[in-house]
Order: C-alpha cells, then sequence, then structure tokens
C-alpha cells in the first residue's frame, strides 16, 4: 500500500526474528523485504546493503525471475544514490534473468531502467541501443504496452544529443500522441520534449508551439517546471 513509515519498523522486527531462529532464508527473505521498505523512505543506503545480503542468498535459491527483480530494485537505488556505476551490473543481471525467466515484459521495463542509467553516465549511445530493445520487446508481446510512450518520449533524448535530429522528433512525437491516449501523467513531459528537440534545431516558434496550452506546468512536479521556464525563455 505505499505505507513505508509504518512498514519499516514491522520489517525491522522481521529481521530481527529471523536472526534470532538463525534460518537463512527467512533472514535473506525479510532483508529483501526490509531493503524494499526503506526504499520507499528514502533511507537508500539502508535499503542497498540489505538487498545486497540477501541477493547472496537469493542469487543461489530463489527463481530467475525473483532474483531478476531484487537485481533491478537494487539497481534503481544505486542509480537514484547517484552511483550509476554500481548500478550498471544490476540493471543488466535484470534483463538477463528476466529473459530467462520468459518475463519479456520485465525485461522491456529493465531495459529501459537501463537506458536511464546510460543516460545519467552520458553514454547516449548505449542508451539509445537500451530503449530500442525496451521498444522491441514491447512490439513483440500482445497488445501496446502502457510504457511505449514513455520510451519513446525518452528516447528522443539520447537522439537529439547525438544529432539524429529527424528520429527523435519522431519519436517524440510518438511518445506525445501514446502518453495521450495511454499515460496522460507523462504527456506534459512528452511536449516538453518535442520542444527539447526543436530547441536543438534552434526552431523557437516551434518551441513555443509546444509549450502552448501547458500553462507554467505548475502541477507536473520541479523538473518539469524547469524545462518548461528554460524553453519559454528562449
Amino acid at each position: 500500500r505505499g505505507e513505508g513509515a509504518q512498514a519499516v519498523p514491522a520489517g525491522d522486527a522481521a529481521l530481527a526474528l529471523a536472526l534470532a531462529c538463525g534460518d537463512a532464508s527467512c533472514i535473506a527473505r525479510s532483508r529483501r523485504v526490509l531493503g524494499s521498505c526503506l526504499s520507499i523512505v528514502d533511507r537508500l543506503e539502508e535499503a542497498a546493503r540489505h538487498l545486497e545480503a540477501a541477493l547472496a542468498w537469493l542469487a543461489q535459491h530463489a527463481d530467475d525471475a525473483r532474483v531478476g527483480e531484487a537485481h533491478g530494485d537494487l539497481a534503481l537505488i544505486y542509480d537514484n544514490l547517484g552511483r550509476p556505476v554500481e548500478a550498471l551490473p544490476h540493471h543488466r543481471s535484470a534483463y538477463d534473468l528476466c529473459v530467462r525467466a520468459g518475463r519479456m515484459n520485465d525485461a522491456a521495463s529493465a531495459s529501459g531502467n537501463l537506458a536511464c542509467n546510460r543516460i545519467d553516465a552520458g553514454d547516449l549511445s548505449a542508451a539509445d541501443d537500451a530503449l530500442v530493445l525496451s521498444q522491441q520487446l514491447a512490439a513483440a508481446g500482445e497488445g501496446e504496452s502502457s510504457q511505449q510512450g514513455m520510451w519513446q518520449t525518452m528516447r528522443a533524448l539520447p537522439l537529439a544529443h547525438l544529432g539524429r535530429y529527424r528520429e527523435a522528433l519522431a519519436q517524440a512525437e510518438l511518445g506525445e500522441l501514446a502518453t495521450r491516449r495511454s499515460q496522460a501523467g507523462y504527456h506534459a513531459l512528452a511536449r516538453l520534449r518535442t520542444a527539447q528537440v526543436w530547441w536543438h534545431l534552434g526552431q523557437w516558434a516551434r518551441v513555443h508551439q509546444c509549450l502552448e496550452g501547458l500553462s507554467d506546468a505548475a502541477d507536473e512536479g520541479l523538473p518539469l517546471r524547469m524545462h518548461h521556464a528554460l524553453l519559454r525563455w528562449h
């Protein structure tokens, strides 16, 4: 239910009981749950320590899907701690294990998370490769992935910085369409991404056209408001 602050004391108590009884399975599972609870309340260093400890046992005893999920959670924690180098092998393990488990939707998500890691690290070619893979996996699945619009929006960023403007603009516009249809919460970001691509091209009239109707992005959070203000300034 997302009530991390209430769950942490229960997780601490469960881990204490598991340690007292000395059951390795219970200890690992308790650390896994406690790590997830700690991450919700932004106690990320502690969360990472518990998940690392849990993975040592899970890797030997749990199925691929569960181990892949744990690697993915740990990767995101390291990313949020600003430690993309430590996150990278966990992103790769999450993807590989999801594929091995036959969970292709989860593999697509893992590849998308890997792309975010590579963007943060400045490896834009690798980020684009990972996003292409996410899109391919989603297209191969049944029905339209609810994340497709977000991946298209994300992919426009590395493409623009790589100078592949035609592809960047196409992805940004597809992202706008997809988020309008099925991810309304991300539509403002998609619209701003299209404006960013036009900014790269020096097309100021197009930039301002994209920003029309977004007001000041007041309800969209600080990062989007900052992007909106910077683009408006130009």
